[in-house]
C-alpha cells in the first residue's frame, strides 16, 4: 500500500502526494460570482495536499443556483468544479430578462430561498447547445487559467442529473430514451463530442476510473 506522502500519477495529473481534498461549497465570493481574498487565503493555506478540487463554480450566469459561489502553490495541484443548477436555479441571481434554463422545460417542485425571501421555482426553457457550451467555454478558461483538472459536478439534481432522469428529460431523439443505460450516456457524450474544442492532453475521466 502506498504512503500517503508519496508522490502520485492519475491520467497525467502528477501530484506531490496521495492526498486530495474535495470540493466544499462555502459562499464566500463576491456578490458578482468572483473570488475574493478570504477565498485566496482559504485555498493557500491548502496547498501542500496533493490536489486540491474547488468549490462549486457556475459557468455562466444563468447557472447560479446559490448566492456567494466563485466564478497552485506549494506543489500543490488545484481543480476547480463546473456546477450548473439548472432548474433549481435562482433567477434573482440573473442578470435582467434571463431565465432559468433545463433538459426539459419542467419546473421544480418546491420553493427557493432568495434575498427577499421564498418563491416557487419558475419553469424553465430548453437548453440550447450554445446554452449547453457554456461548460466548454467554462473549461476552456479554466484550463487557460492554470487549474489542472476540471470537475463536472453531475448529482443532487444539478444538469448533468436532470438529463438521467426521465422525469426532467422529455427529450425523444436517439441518445434520450427511457432505457436507462442509453439514457445515462448522453451526458458523457455532450462531453466527448465537445472535448477536442478544448486545449488539453490530461485525459478525460469518465466517473468510473477509466481514463480516456
Amino acid at each position: 500500500m502506498p504512503d500517503l506522502f508519496e508522490p502520485a500519477t492519475f491520467a497525467a495529473l502528477h501530484r506531490a502526494n496521495q492526498s486530495a481534498m474535495a470540493p466544499l461549497t462555502r459562499g464566500q465570493a463576491h456578490p458578482d460570482g468572483t473570488p475574493t481574498g478570504l477565498m485566496a487565503a482559504y485555498y493557500a493555506h491548502r496547498a501542500d495536499a496533493g490536489l486540491d478540487i474547488a468549490e462549486g463554480t457556475q459557468p455562466a450566469q444563468v447557472a447560479q443556483g446559490f448566492r456567494n459561489k466563485p466564478g497552485r502553490a506549494r506543489g500543490g495541484l488545484i481543480a476547480v468544479q463546473l456546477m450548473h443548477a439548472s432548474r433549481i436555479g435562482r433567477p434573482p441571481l440573473y442578470p435582467s430578462a434571463h431565465q432559468s434554463v433545463a433538459p426539459s422545460s419542467i419546473p421544480a417542485a418546491g420553493a427557493c430561498s432568495t434575498p427577499e425571501g421564498f418563491t416557487e421555482y419558475p419553469e424553465p426553457h430548453t437548453l440550447t447547445l450554445e446554452e449547453i457550451d457554456d461548460f466548454v467555454c467554462a473549461l476552456r478558461l479554466a484550463i487557460d487559467t492554470g487549474f489542472g483538472a476540471v470537475e463536472i459536478h453531475g448529482g443532487n439534481g444539478f444538469s448533468p442529473h436532470e438529463f438521467l432522469a426521465a422525469t426532467t428529460d422529455l427529450k425523444d431523439d436517439i441518445e434520450q430514451t427511457q432505457s436507462p443505460p442509453l439514457r445515462a450516456l448522453a451526458p458523457s457524450h455532450s462531453c466527448k463530442y465537445r472535448r477536442p474544442s478544448t486545449p488539453c492532453t490530461r485525459g478525460w475521466c469518465d466517473g468510473h476510473g477509466r481514463v480516456r
